[in-house]
């Protein structure tokens, strides 16, 4: 999608895109999704899709209230955070440059 004379990648949130028009700085970002919180720790994790300028869609996954060192979740946490990783990879994958996919 064309916007302002940057092309965006159809998952980009315009919310969350940091793209400067006139740079080309910052990144394109899908919407956040959240998982948790884990009701033994309180952890709450979000992940979402990024893309630099330079280079092919990541996921990122951070921890708001500060990364842990170790994390311990429940059954219905790690089967919630797991497919929210799995989607967020498998549309980083689509939306990879031919070059930057992998071959196996």
């Amino acid at each position: 999608m064309m916007i302002g004379g940057i092309e965006h990648p159809s998952w980009c949130e315009r919310r969350e895109c940091t793209v400067d028009p006139h740079s080309g700085r910052g990144a394109h970002a899908s919407r956040p999704v959240v998982v948790g919180p884990e009701p033994r720790s309180g952890l709450t994790m979000r992940a979402r899709l990024v893309q630099p300028p330079a280079g092919g869609p990541e996921v990122e996954v951070s921890f708001p209230g500060g990364q842990p060192a170790g994390v311990v979740l429940g059954a219905e946490c790690a089967r919630a955070l797991g497919w929210v990783l799995l989607s967020l990879g498998r549309e980083a994958e689509r939306s990879a440059p031919p070059l930057a996919r992998p071959t196996a």
